[in-house]
């Protein structure tokens, strides 16, 4: 039997993986919102599951709202370089070191921060981008208080991760779930009891057992009033998903977003 392969330069690749999707969208006649089409569209290309077209479902404006919390240490930035130029004048030189210092701090105690329920989700979000926006990923899950106080308890990880990560203050937090649905179910219960309000929540676990349960318990805040109802989500509805579909979500806000280069 005679295989024919094609050839493309490895830049190229991508984009024609991003045609070929767009090509089966048209025949399958599927339109996508033009802000979130390039979110579904990598989901896609992560897992050659057109399925995403019609269970990938965002609250009103997700998509621009989360881009601008990652943004948010670049406003810091903007501010802090603008408030060390003002002291650089009357500082001197010596001054200045002192200055970019303390500048530093600030645009670092700014930024966003990303929390994941797994390792593998985090090492799949870009390192350079985050960077880029003076944002961190942050997960719990290897940590061994969190072990112990898990075995101690009788829960899962996921669920005393979620609740040292809401201990962080005055930072955006953007929730990215792709394994474990107690991780979803403990950010509802600490947002009703505990007045958490994250920046953003995607919600993309993968399985069977309270997957879709607690991706809809995500979906029922957009029901109730603000501040809860104005939380923003994006959450695949269903039993599909997984830390790559998580990762590449997050991926696909961060290339949106004009500071970040690729």
């Amino acid at each position: 039997m005679e295989i024919k392969l094609e050839h493309f330069e490895p830049k190229d690749i991508e984009r024609h993986s991003m045609a070929l999707i767009q090509q089966e969208l048209d025949r399958r006649h599927i339109r996508l919102d033009a802000v979130e089409a390039p979110i579904v569209k990598r989901c896609i290309h992560t897992s050659a599951d057109f399925d995403y077209a019609e269970n990938l479902v965002f609250s009103a404006n997700a998509v621009d709202r989360m881009r601008t919390s990652l943004r948010a240490g670049i406003a810091g930035s903007a501010s802090a370089d603008a408030s060390a130029g003002g002291r650089s004048h009357d500082a001197g030189a010596s001054g200045s070191s002192h200055a970019d210092a303390s500048t530093e701090a600030w645009v670092r105690d700014a930024g966003a921060i990303v929390v994941t329920d797994t390792e593998m989700a985090r090492a799949g979000i870009s390192k350079k981008a985050i960077a880029a926006l003076g944002a961190e990923t942050r997960c719990f899950m290897s940590d061994p208080d969190v072990a112990a106080e898990a075995r101690a308890r009788g829960v899962t990880r996921a669920v005393v991760s979620m609740e040292y990560a809401a201990r962080i203050k005055d930072r955006p937090l953007i929730f990215v779930i792709g394994n474990a649905p107690t991780a979803l179910i403990e950010l509802y219960r600490l947002i009703h009891d505990r007045g958490l309000r994250p920046a953003g929540i995607i919600g993309v676990p993968v399985g069977f057992v309270n997957v879709v349960e607690a991706k809809e318990l995500i979906l029922s805040l957009a029901e109730e009033t603000a501040p809860i109802g104005d939380i923003p989500w994006i959450v695949a509805r269903g039993r599909k998903g997984g830390s790559n579909i998580a990762a590449c979500i997050v991926n696909a806000l961060l290339y949106g977003i004009d500071d970040v280069k690729r």
